[in-house]
C-alpha cells in the first residue's frame, strides 16, 4: 500500500511561513547589483525546494538565509572603492526573479494550487486552470 502524497505545506509551522512572508514581501522592494540577484536565486530555489519537502528546518535556515542577503545597509566611511559597474549598479529583481517571489508568495499565502510544482511554483489545478491573477491567461 502506497503512502497517501503529503501536502508540505500544512506540515511547515504558521509561523515559518508568516516570517518567509515578511521576507520575501521585502525582497520585492530590495535594489540589489545583478551578481546579488544571481545569487539570491539560488536562495529561493532552496526555499522553494524545501517548502515543496516539507523540511522546516531547511526552509527555516533558506528564509534566513534569503534574509540576510539583502543590500547593504552600512558602509565604511571613507570607503571609496567601486566594484565592476556591474557589481555597483543596483536595480530592482529582474522579471524571472520577481516571478519567483510572486510564486512563493502566493503560495505560502495559500492561494489556489497550495503547494508548489517541481519548479517551485504553484500548481493551479482549480476550475481557472491555466490563468493568471485577475483572470489574465
Amino acid at each position: 500500500m502506497s503512502e497517501p502524497m503529503r501536502e508540505p505545506m500544512r506540515e511547515l509551522p504558521p509561523a515559518l511561513r508568516e516570517a518567509a512572508l515578511v521576507v520575501l514581501r521585502d525582497v520585492r522592494l530590495w535594489r540589489l547589483p545583478p551578481d546579488r540577484w544571481e545569487r539570491l536565486a539560488g536562495l529561493l530555489d532552496t526555499v522553494a525546494g524545501a517548502l515543496r519537502a516539507g523540511d522546516a528546518d531547511r526552509f527555516d535556515q533558506a528564509t534566513v538565509d534569503l534574509g540576510l542577503a539583502g543590500p547593504v545597509r552600512i558602509t565604511r566611511i571613507g570607503d571609496t572603492r567601486r566594484g565592476s559597474p556591474r557589481e555597483s549598479v543596483p536595480a530592482p529583481a529582474p522579471p524571472p526573479v520577481r516571478e519567483r517571489l510572486n510564486h512563493l508568495i502566493h503560495t505560502l499565502s495559500g492561494g489556489p494550487g497550495g503547494t508548489p510544482d517541481e519548479d517551485g511554483r504553484p500548481r493551479d489545478d482549480g476550475p481557472r486552470g491555466g490563468q493568471r491573477a485577475g483572470g489574465r491567461p
